[in-house]
């Protein structure tokens, strides 16, 4: 708790993510799917708030990406923009959580002729914060 855990392929904090998210990078993790979801369970303490950091993949035609993050205690529609954005999410204190993430669209760098990467990309997961407070 109240530490950042990277979603890099760097570190063992990755482990948290279920479905929706490709193999971690040395950068981040990227969304997919239209649909992801980050599991965790803390030792000791009162989770109340995640907070995630995003790097939304953007192109000349796509300039933001529509996300819904989801707790068990709230839900925030968020728009990202080019660079990193922070959303914070409440959590509802129990000590196992599930934070899902909904994207509204996804796109491939190769159908927007951007790049070659096949992949359908959403927004990439740069770190998590689990708070107490």
């Amino acid at each position: 708790m109240d530490t950042d855990l990277m979603m890099t392929s760097q570190q063992d904090a990755a482990r948290i993510l279920s479905y929706g998210f490709d193999a971690p990078e040395s950068d981040g993790t990227w969304i997919v799917a239209h649909r992801a979801r980050i599991l965790f369970e803390v030792d000791s303490g009162s989770p109340q708030r995640a907070t995630l950091n995003f790097y939304p993949f953007l192109s000349g035609e796509v300039t933001t990406r529509q996300l819904e993050v989801r707790s068990s205690a709230d839900v925030l529609s968020v728009s990202l923009v080019d660079g990193i954005n922070t959303v914070a999410v409440a959590l509802d204190g129990d000590r196992e959580q599930a934070v899902d993430i909904n994207c509204f669209t996804v796109d491939s760098p190769l159908n927007l002729g951007v790049g070659s990467d096949q992949r359908t990309l959403c927004a990439k997961l740069i770190n998590v914060r689990i708070g107490s407070g």
